[in-house]
Parts: C-alpha cells; structure tokens; sequence
C-alpha cells in the first residue's frame, strides 16, 4: 500500500479496535469509555514493556540489528483510535444538532 508492507494482523487489530470501540459507545451510549479504553491502553501495556532475557517483551527495540518498529506502532493505534472515534462521535452529535 503506496509502498510500505502492512501486516494483516496489523489492519485486524485496528478493525477489531475500531468495532470495540463502536459496541463500547452503542451499548452505554457515552464516550467516556472510549476516553477511558484509550487513557489505559498505555498503562496497561506497560508491565510488558521492560526488558527480558531475549530482549524487549512486548516492544523490541533491535532484532538481527534492525529497529523494530510494529510494537510501537500498535501500541499507537491502540490509543490512537479510541480518541479518534470519540472526536468523531462528538463532531457527528454536534453536526446533527445544529442541522435540527
């Protein structure tokens, strides 16, 4: 895709998140747990960031002396999306209101 390799997984993740997110809001019908699914995706990744004996557990720096830059890029998209969701539900709630 113009270039650049994406992994499956990679864009299953991102539709599994983004449909996680959809059911969070349609089922309580706020954004506040998208706002909270975001703000503790960090925090809960975080336990597995450190390193162990082969390295980073979660988030390899180096392998083979290339950077590995998929961990970071997940750990982003998992924050990422449920702010963007929630950005884009306020923007749609406020659009809808004013066109009444």
């Amino acid at each position: 895709m113009l270039g650049a390799d994406l992994p499956a997984g990679l864009l299953f993740g991102a539709a599994f998140q983004a449909v996680v997110c959809l059911f969070l809001w349609s089922a309580t019908g706020t954004r506040f747990p998208l706002l909270v699914l975001g703000s503790l995706w960090g925090s809960l990744a975080g336990p597995f960031l450190g390193e162990g004996a082969g390295g980073g557990v979660l988030m390899p720096a180096v392998i083979a002396e290339q950077t590995q830059y998929s961990g970071w890029i997940v750990q982003g998209i998992g924050i990422l999306i449920p702010f963007a969701l929630a950005l884009v539900i306020t923007v749609a709630g406020r659009g809808r209101s004013r066109a009444r």
